[in-house]
């Protein structure tokens, strides 16, 4: 593993424990919105060259955790889509 991709996961890493921490705290729902919330202003953060997440040293940093809130959104939405399913359309 390169220096790179164990950068990446350690983001992830440190992202699915705030996660965690928020759902044991707040529950799912608020957590869901929370990451939400993250996605747009991590997303609205890098693309605002004023804002310091823009630079050099902290883009790549939001783009990942920006990733990792995504794919944490995509894996919830899909949970959410089979319980439904599952629960013959009913939902949760």
């Amino acid at each position: 593993m390169d220096i790179e991709t164990s950068k990446l996961r350690d983001i992830d890493t440190e992202e699915a424990a705030r996660i965690a921490f928020l759902i044991a705290r707040d529950g799912q729902a608020a957590t869901v919105d929370w990451v939400r919330r993250g996605v747009k202003i991590y997303r609205s953060a890098v693309l605002n060259h004023a804002h310091f997440a823009s630079s050099r040293e902290y883009r790549r940093r939001f783009i990942c955790s920006y990733l990792s809130f995504k794919r944490w959104l995509s894996r919830q939405e899909q949970a959410t889509k089979l319980t439904t399913e599952c629960d013959g359309g009913r939902t949760p």
